[in-house]
């Protein structure tokens, strides 16, 4: 048995000895507050590594009565536009020092309801939550009866008086559609989304207002609804290509439901950017490295996670903070996807 007693754990004051500064100069850098400078910050963090100091964080928490952990809760981690909303989240609580929590609901509102009474079980000071389909208010009852700050991502569930950081997806649609018909589409599909939700409504209403805008017709077998992925989305694309007279062009739910609808053009023969136009929405990084690259609009997913993330601090700072709306504007990029209409079949509705 050792005889050797452990060191005594190292303070604030020993940490602002160490540095030779005042021990809220400490506290300022340790909490990213105050105005310090690039050396005097050096120096803190130095002495705390010399001293083996570790914030105690929870002592913290219990003064300051809440955590400092926040509950971020997307519908699909693996489709890669939701990893970088996590990363814009992460990157901005970060800053304040706060750390997400993170779960996947898989678009599934049973595991989605276990996944949110675990964060509050675990005393998260907020939520973000990017809510899987057929979400609903009862959805946010349990956060709600605890007073829990929550802010609604991505997925608008319209629900008054809770924040919500997005992509302006109308606008984004109409982008697309613009683009679309001024290389003189006629005949313009859309393809995935589960019918009757709101993402698909928003996205409908505003391919349904650019038909119309441009006095394309609008016919029942150009949408196919699917569920958002690429297995499900290479189904459905083959619908739109059987018949007499199938869409010289399509405009997809998401860029992976593009990439599953490029892999069922492939396989009927069909080039994409030569013999139809492709668009999809989110502009993942894959996107620009397809073959061949993906027309897209994107919606700047790290700046939604961030704005997110800002609206849950505010929330949590202050229950009597403004409503945050947040819509990140939308951008067209135009890459190789895209064509105009087969010479035969130009100026044809």
């Amino acid at each position: 048995m050792s005889d050797v007693s452990p060191a005594p754990r190292a303070t604030i004051a020993d940490v602002a000895a160490r540095a030779g500064v005042s021990a809220t100069t400490v506290s300022f850098v340790l909490h990213g507050k105050g105005r310090i400078s690039t050396r005097t910050r050096d120096l803190v963090h130095q002495a705390m590594r010399d001293l083996n100091y570790v914030y105690h964080r929870g002592a913290a928490n219990l003064r300051r009565r809440h955590s400092q952990l926040i509950g971020l809760i997307v519908h699909d981690i693996t489709n890669p536009f939701y990893a970088s909303v996590v990363s814009g989240a992460e990157r901005t609580l970060g800053e304040q020092g706060y750390l997400p929590v993170i779960g996947n609901a898989a678009d599934d509102l049973d595991r989605q309801d276990r996944l949110i009474d675990q964060m509050c079980e675990h005393g998260v000071a907020g939520l973000i939550l990017c809510p899987a389909l057929g979400s609903d208010k009862r959805t946010l009852h349990r956060p709600s009866g605890i007073g829990l700050p929550v802010v609604l991502s991505v997925r608008n569930l319209l629900i008054d008086g809770i924040d919500y950081a997005g992509g302006d997806i109308a606008s984004g649609v109409t982008l697309a559609m613009d683009y679309l018909a001024g290389l003189g589409h006629r005949r313009i599909g859309f393809l995935g989304g589960v019918r009757d939700t709101n993402p698909w409504r928003e996205r409908i209403d505003a391919y349904g207002a650019a038909l119309a805008r441009h006095a394309l017709a609008g016919e029942p077998d150009l949408i196919v609804p699917c569920p958002p992925n690429r297995q499900a989305a290479e189904r459905a694309a083959r619908t739109l290509f059987v018949g007499g007279r199938p869409p010289t062009a399509v405009l997809a739910y998401n860029d992976v439901v593009a990439f599953g609808a490029a892999t069922a053009m492939a396989a009927l023969g069909l080039a994409v950017g030569r013999d139809v136009a492709l668009v999809g929405i989110d502009d993942v990084a894959e996107a620009a490295a397809a073959a061949p690259p993906l027309t897209t609009v994107s919606m700047d997913a790290p700046e939604i996670g961030a704005a997110a993330a800002a609206a849950v601090l505010a929330r949590i700072e202050s229950s009597a903070a403004p409503l945050r709306a947040t819509l990140i504007t939308p951008r067209l990029m135009v890459r190789s996807s895209c064509c105009p209409p087969p010479p035969d079949r130009r100026g044809s509705d």
